[in-house]
């Protein structure tokens, strides 16, 4: 269940990401709305980073990475919110 969960947060978090890129690019952007959406962004990276730490939690012998690769994701994680 987490991996679907996870995967769906991840889809979220690009999608968020996507409407603050293209407020940024308007020529008059709404920054109270980018703020929002940039909260809510950070807020789906910490439900993936909590999802991460209850697997590693649960079954500490098999790491993130395999688990991505089984299911045909590719591995990015990055240190941006």
């Amino acid at each position: 269940m987490s991996g679907k969960y996870y995967r769906a947060l991840s889809v979220m978090h690009q999608h968020v990401q996507e409407n603050i890129d293209d407020l940024e690019r308007s020529p008059q952007p709404d920054w109270a709305q980018i703020g929002e959406l940039k909260r809510l962004k950070l807020s789906i990276k910490d439900r993936m980073k909590s999802i991460l730490k209850e697997g590693r939690e649960v079954e500490p012998q098999r790491s993130f990475a395999r688990d991505v690769r089984r299911q045909g994701q590719s591995a990015s994680l990055s240190s941006d919110a």
